[in-house]
């Protein structure tokens, strides 16, 4: 499609912005050959340009996906450390509002953890809608705001619906952080960038005991929650001054609707145009022909369930372990050790089975001939945000009701029996990435969304 001068009368270019680092021309823009002839029946399809398209987040310099990589991945620490931080601070907060039971007080704890259940309902299907960059200003401010306003409860009751309003704006980067680094690198590079992103949600909750004890000692319980606003108020700054919008349908759109308000001549002669991204069948067909063919055989998502397998073992042996140590009659340390094999089992369940669920239909999208890489991303990365939310909800939901019956059950069975009991739960989920393992590949063809995300999907 040749340029007519009505469409470069007025220079469309993205501006430079410390948020928005690179710009493709706009004549290169309205130059580019798109398919479809400009009518509301048949609209030309807009997608990224083959050659140099530098506003293409997965184009972008590799120092600069790096650096968007880590600052997501900080939010997503502020937001897990105002979770934890709260609960080395509960014994000063009774102290301030005495006269009720310690669930009460707990609560604290679990208001924050149901707001993480239910937020990501929420934001993800929003990040898809409005994009990354603007639900991450709106959401993190707010949550920045509730941090603040915990700081000046005058009761319980006003500081744990703080809390759950503060858990629930919080929860956004644990959606939108993981849709932001799925959208800025390409398969190759993207398991490291999720690595990255999932060490994070394990800091948070390590730091945050740690730096509330102290500061909750020293200051009191209010400078604990000023410290989360604090965090999270300056990282709200630094967001929105360098965060970037990286969704690629709302990027794509906002071009699609810039060249349909400059092609609309005097003489009504405009053309249509819609991102490749509209939700239509019509498109399903000129979706296939944009997929880069290759010849490689992609690795099924299973073969990413191997640390898992090796987690399942290495969780509940470290739980037994730790439940008949710890006693006086043990030295200490041994039982502190028995840390070690939990924690690598831990990490080894959540990350594998994290990147499972991001890959899981990248076999069936091969399997349909529409060719293409291997990650979930790939095929699937413009609904990785709502994906991994209903996984956030069920998760969140245990992280609400035990800390409410944990205390009452260690002292009903002792630190002993109350801890081989929740060893073996974890034994008794020992089994599940190897069923996974070898069952996996059933599961996700009988899986209609893995279906659906296979037919509409775009390299």
């Amino acid at each position: 499609m040749e340029p007519d001068s009505g469409m470069l009368a007025k220079d469309y270019t993205l501006k430079l912005r410390l948020w928005r680092r690179y710009t493709t021309p706009w004549q290169k823009i309205v130059s580019h050959p798109y398919e479809g002839s400009g009518t509301e029946e048949n609209p030309y399809i807009v997608t990224w340009l083959d050659d140099g398209d530098d506003e293409n987040p997965l184009k972008w310099s590799s120092g600069y996906q790096w650096t968007v990589t880590w600052l997501v991945a900080w939010t997503t620490l502020a937001a897990s450390f105002a979770s934890s931080s709260y609960s080395a601070a509960i014994q000063k907060v009774q102290q301030d509002f005495p006269g009720y039971s310690s669930q009460v007080y707990i609560m604290g704890i679990s208001a924050f953890v149901l707001g993480y259940a239910f937020g990501p309902l929420l934001w993800a299907p929003m990040s898809e809608v409005l994009g990354r960059r603007r639900l991450f200003i709106v959401a993190y401010t707010l949550f920045t705001i509730f941090n603040a306003a915990v700081c000046a409860s005058q009761n319980i009751w006003t500081l744990t619906i703080l809390r759950f309003l503060a858990g629930s704006f919080g929860a956004s980067p644990l959606t939108n952080a993981a849709g932001v680094v799925s959208d800025i690198f390409p398969a190759e590079k993207r398991g490291s960038g999720m690595a990255i992103f999932s060490a994070a949600p394990f800091t948070g909750p390590t730091l945050g005991p740690i730096v509330g004890g102290f500061l909750g000692e020293a200051a009191g319980w209010r400078w604990v929650c000023a410290t989360n606003a604090i965090l999270s108020g300056t990282l709200t700054i630094l967001g929105t001054l360098t965060i970037p919008e990286t969704y690629s349908p709302v990027l794509l759109r906002e071009r699609a609707n810039n060249l349909t308000a400059a092609s609309q001549l005097p003489n009504g002669g405009g053309r249509v145009y819609r991102s490749v991204f509209d939700d239509n069948p019509r498109y399903i067909a000129l979706l296939r022909n944009h997929r880069e063919k290759t010849t490689n055989t992609p690795l099924p998502p299973e073969s990413r369930l191997a640390p898992a397998m090796l987690g399942a073992i290495l969780l509940p042996l470290g739980l037994f372990w730790f439940a008949w140590t710890c006693q006086p009659s043990v030295h200490w340390i041994v039982s502190i050790l028995a840390n070690i094999p939990f924690g690598m089992g831990m990490v080894m369940i959540f990350l594998s089975f994290f990147v499972w669920l991001l890959l899981s239909d990248a076999v069936v999208a091969y399997s349909t001939n529409i060719g293409g890489k291997t990650y979930i991303a790939d095929v699937y990365n413009v609904h990785a945000a709502s994906a991994l939310a209903a996984n956030s909800v069920l998760r969140s939901l245990f992280g609400v009701a035990f800390p409410l019956f944990t205390t009452a059950m260690y002292d009903s069975l002792g630190i002993n029996w109350a801890s081989t009991l929740v060893a073996f739960l974890a034994l008794a989920m020992t089994p599940q990435p190897f069923l996974f393992y070898k069952y996996g590949k059933k599961i996700r063809l009988r899986s209609k969304f893995s279906r659906h995300a296979a037919e509409t999907s775009l390299e």
